[in-house]
């Protein structure tokens, strides 16, 4: 759903930006090997949660959903 799927999104844009600041911040010879570690564990991070962001963003907000068109019809 829309909820969860822009959540996913921000953890996930949040993440690469955490990865561009450690790649400022990194002087190693290996720094392109250390930036996609980095972006995939930053997209990987959110995966892993993916069933807590559901629970706790899209069943509350299709629970408000629900309400307001109960509201509604009455």
């Amino acid at each position: 759903t829309i909820p969860t799927t822009i959540t996913y999104a921000t953890f996930g844009l949040h993440g690469l930006n955490v990865c561009k600041e450690l790649e400022r911040e990194l002087q190693y010879e290996n720094v392109i090997e250390v930036k996609n570690l980095c972006d995939k564990a930053a997209w990987d991070t959110p995966r892993n949660y993916i069933f807590l962001i559901g629970f706790f963003i899209t069943l509350p907000t299709w629970f408000w959903f629900y309400l307001s068109m109960k509201r509604k019809k009455r």
